[in-house]
């Protein structure tokens, strides 16, 4: 029986859990299709993803190529689909070295325009170590960081006879999205309805948050405060409501990453006009006063005015992380 490994290895902030719950959801109609995902424990006897443990194999230096071809010929799907999002790492694709010559071997990574990748990455995770938006934008245009074409090479050296895909965000996604344009990649009958995108925080709470990280956060990934916040806040205040990002700082990004942008749509796209498709659809645009452009006290002013909606205790909490 002809059997089809998919790996979806990311990249962050681009639909990778909107993804991964669609293949819960749809998970009995996608085995009507031959279609199998990867558990959290690598078999597919389990729900969840094997995010944790791909890290800890990573850590003691283990590859996983002989495990999961083992698991794979044991349950023989028509398609068999692997997806953790910190599979977009660079020390990553050697765990599973050589699986390409066992099984029929696509690995798929999306991927969205850095201008928009970076104050996401920096909500999500790098405010949580109290680096301020405009140092984080600047490491990354220093050192290149997200370095996509580090990752996607690194898959096509470990898995060299596997075929690496990247889908751009944007109009070439069938359906219009990330969810049913992978159904389609892995063959799937089903039309998978869009599901709730992520929940955000309103941008004057994130300033109060990333002032006071150190004393808030454990680490980049201690999402109690804002799982919390997200049960209090009122619904307007569940998104960043205006852009992160000026247009000139938007642009200066666009620009830093553009040869490397094109680069990786000629190698491991199928779209004939790399170019063209970044002019087009990658341009950044910007119209109305930003994040980056308001001052510490309208920040900490509108977000203390937020929080008084909550509650006087969650006011007074606040308050003194505003202090300087």
């Amino acid at each position: 029986m002809n059997m089809k490994l998919v790996i979806h290895a990311g990249f962050g902030k681009t639909g990778s859990s909107a993804i991964q719950e669609a293949l819960h959801v749809y998970s009995a109609a996608l085995e009507q299709d031959g279609i199998r995902k990867i558990g959290g424990d690598l078999t597919f006897d389990q729900p969840g993803i094997p995010q944790w443990l791909v890290e800890e194999a990573c850590e003691r230096d283990e590859v996983l190529t002989e495990r999961l071809g083992r698991e794979i010929k044991r349950v023989a799907p028509s398609v068999a689909v692997l997806s953790a999002e910190n599979l977009e790492s660079p020390k990553k694709p050697r765990l599973l070295s050589g699986i390409d010559c066992e099984i029929d071997t696509i690995v798929v990574i999306y991927m969205r325009p850095q201008f928009q990748w970076i104050p996401s990455a920096w909500k999500q995770w790098y405010m949580k170590d109290a680096t301020s938006l405009r140092a984080f934008v600047e490491r990354c245009l220093t050192t290149g960081m997200p370095n996509c074409l580090e990752s996607l090479n690194a898959w096509r050296a470990a898995l060299p006879r596997a075929r690496v895909i990247v889908r751009p965000l944007g109009p070439t996604l069938v359906g219009g999205g990330v969810v049913p344009d992978f159904f389609g990649l892995i063959g799937s009958s089903i039309s998978p309805l869009d599901l709730r995108a992520n929940e955000g925080i309103d941008y004057s709470l994130l300033h109060l948050m990333a002032k006071r990280a150190r004393d808030l956060f454990s680490g980049y990934h201690d999402v109690e405060l804002e799982r919390w916040l997200l049960t209090v806040l009122p619904d307007e205040y569940k998104r960043a409501n205006v852009p992160m990002l000026d247009l000139l700082t938007a642009r200066s990004i666009a620009k830093r990453f553009r040869e490397e942008n094109v680069q990786i749509l000629s190698d491991f796209s199928d779209i004939p006009e790399p170019a063209q498709f970044l002019d087009r659809h990658w341009c950044p645009e910007v119209n109305q006063i930003s994040y980056l452009e308001m001052t510490d006290a309208e920040l900490t002013s509108r977000g203390l005015a937020i929080l008084s909606q909550i509650g006087p205790d969650v006011l007074e909490r606040f308050a003194r992380w505003s202090e300087k």
